[in-house]
């Protein structure tokens, strides 16, 4: 990666064998702290990158980890293995690990702020020309994402005009949970730019709705859909997905996004139902909250037959 222009903690390139291999033993030997964490993705077994979080043992700031090392294959560049490395370490530091924040430094020069921007980080701070390379001098951007704050975001439906962006959500929530959408990565990856833009016209389908939740930075951050099955039948709540670092009630991204499947059913029916995948245990409590409940109907899972969905309905 630092040979071929990675910005991943070695300044001057070419970098050795030997380099690589004693900062790799250094970053081993510190996982012996509890604080630390090392996090991996893998496609068909294969690495396709990782990323390094450095917690803190200090009271004073033991609430909060630094994000490392951020490094995508170059083998598997543009299938958003990046974005998935994001999206996971904000899920582990809230929910694991219950940290109230993210820092990462990085360097101006290369475009790599607007990755993060889109992730939902925000730029705090520059230490200007605060890094000297042979290419001249660069900024060291500082940057944070809040685990705890309260965002704000908007609704609107999908268009085929969204096609790019809808691509690139569908495939961060397959790679976030894949046991929740009847489709795997790789069926995504072979759709072309006519397939996502027909998934676009979701959002002003006459028997159906398709809803975005979108940060104010622009990043999509949450989805819904619902359809009419075929005529007289009760709706079908589909492609639920909220960003990691969007959850949870204080945020409030999945109630707002529910609310509008639920308005929307009204006028179709009295009730709106749902298939969750048996062991998707976090969306079953989700949706009992919100006033599901299993109705006894269970279906084989299209992509493992060997798994069921069950079916839960709420009165509306």
């Amino acid at each position: 990666m630092s040979n071929a222009g990675g910005a991943v903690g070695f300044p001057f390139s070419p970098v050795s064998p030997q380099q690589v291999l004693s900062a790799l033993e250094a970053m081993l030997r510190s996982l012996n702290e509890p604080q630390n964490r090392l996090l991996l993705a893998t496609i068909k077994g294969e690495l396709a990158g990782w990323l390094f979080l450095a917690g803190n043992s200090s009271e004073l700031t033991a609430h909060w980890a630094q994000v490392r090392r951020v490094q995508t294959a170059l083998g598997f560049r543009r299938l958003g293995v990046g974005k998935a490395l994001m999206t996971e370490v904000a899920r582990a530091a809230r929910d694991d690990l219950k940290l109230e924040q993210l820092h990462l430094e990085l360097r101006s020069g290369r475009g790599l702020e607007a990755f993060y921007k889109s992730c939902g980080w925000q730029e705090v701070g520059r230490w200007p020309a605060a890094l000297r390379f042979p290419d001249g001098d660069h900024d060291e951007i500082l940057m944070v994402l809040s685990l705890t704050m309260k965002a704000t975001f908007s609704l609107r439906r999908t268009t085929p005009a969204d096609w790019s962006e809808i691509r690139h959500l569908r495939l961060e929530m397959i790679r976030d949970t894949p046991t929740a959408y009847a489709e795997t990565v790789e069926e995504a990856l072979g759709a072309d730019e006519a397939q996502w833009r027909k998934r676009g016209e979701r959002g002003t389908a006459r028997n159906g709705l398709e809803v975005v939740a979108i940060a104010e930075n622009g990043s999509w951050v949450g989805t819904m859909g619902a359809f009419v099955p075929s005529p007289g039948t009760v709706p079908l709540l589909v492609g639920v997905y909220v960003a990691p670092a969007f959850r949870g009630p204080q945020v409030g991204v999945a109630d707002a996004l529910l609310a509008s499947m639920e308005e929307w059913a009204r006028a179709q029916s009295n009730q709106l139902t749902l298939h969750v995948h048996e062991d998707n245990v976090r969306a079953r409590k989700y949706y009992e909250r919100r006033g599901f409940t299993m109705t006894g109907q269970t279906f084989a899972y299209k992509v493992d037959p060997a798994k069921r969905e069950l079916e839960m309905v709420k009165e509306l």
